[in-house]
């Protein structure tokens, strides 16, 4: 049977699939003796040739290096898979932000905010974290093990972050409900998110915390932010007619009085990350 013939991968196709930024594949292709820097880029090295790679020309790119597809087994990069990586790196192919992440890491005590950036603590040199600093900023951050997601804390958080778009029935009751990260039972998916943010954020918040009106009835928003006199109400996609009414009834009693008001609909939801940022910040409340 012939053999087949060799694929070739720019570094930046090969960085990708090794699922590592271009500056380390190149670093390690440098420090390996695979490549050399010359005035005009880079250029191969015997080494590099006698692993398979080789000069291509293109229109748009000039000169330029593939690798064939064998160099994936290559011990230098299989060592790859067990280095540590950002958390952006971590965090590919899901749809969680870096940012709520960190927040999560930080909960658990394995990193701490530092300067608009993140500090790595004892118990996450416990978990292989390692400590960097951005070469231009000078901010710290921390890479982790490329399996952290299957450790058992974080993967059990995780799953509750990453809530699924189906209601989960809670044990003995007839109405769907919804664990948070925090403890919280609420009622659907938005909910769960709004409540998983402002936990990991750092907010002091109440859930369905009850509220009188002058004639003697009451208003519950979903969240309550007590030290900057906030309500968040979630409204989900398909609203009955006793949830308008309800919703203008709400937005009546808050115009009375001095609550600020934030209100998510379910569109909302993949962006939430953005969305109560932003909110925030129009509401002089601003967050890192």
């Amino acid at each position: 049977m012939p053999k087949s013939e060799p694929q070739f991968y720019s570094r930046s196709a090969l960085a990708e699939k090794l699922d590592m930024s271009l500056k380390e594949l190149t670093q390690l292709m440098l420090k390996g003796g695979w490549i050399t820097e010359a005035s005009n880029g880079l250029e191969l090295t015997a080494k590099g040739e006698f692993e398979g790679g080789k000069y291509r020309e293109s229109n748009k790119y000039g000169k330029y290096i593939v690798w064939p597809d064998s160099v994936l087994e290559h011990a230098l990069l299989r060592g790859v898979t067990e280095s540590a990586v950002t958390v952006s790196q971590l965090l590919k192919g899901t749809n969680l932000p870096p940012r709520l992440f960190n927040r999560l890491l930080a909960e658990l005590g394995w990193i701490s905010p530092f300067s608009k950036g993140w500090k790595l603590t004892d118990l996450g040199k416990m978990q292989k974290g390692e400590q960097y600093e951005n070469d231009s900023s000078g901010l710290p951050y921390v890479k982790w093990p490329r399996d952290l997601l299957s450790q058992p804390t974080i993967k059990y958080a995780f799953d509750l972050l990453n809530v699924a778009d189906k209601p989960l029935e809670a044990e003995g009751s007839a109405t769907a409900a919804i664990k948070t990260l925090n403890g919280f039972w609420v009622e659907n998916i938005g909910q769960a998110k709004i409540a998983n943010w402002l936990y990991l954020l750092g907010f002091n918040t109440s859930y369905r915390r009850e509220f009188l009106t002058s004639d003697n009835n009451s208003v519950i928003p979903d969240f309550y932010l007590p030290e900057h006199g906030v309500v968040i109400e979630y409204w989900g996609e398909s609203l009955k007619a006793s949830e308008l009414s309800d919703n203008l009834h709400k937005q009546d009693f808050y115009s009375t009085t001095a609550l600020k008001l934030i209100e998510i609909n379910h569109q909302q939801l993949a962006d939430l990350d953005q969305v109560l940022s932003k909110e925030l910040l129009h509401l002089g409340i601003s967050v890192y």
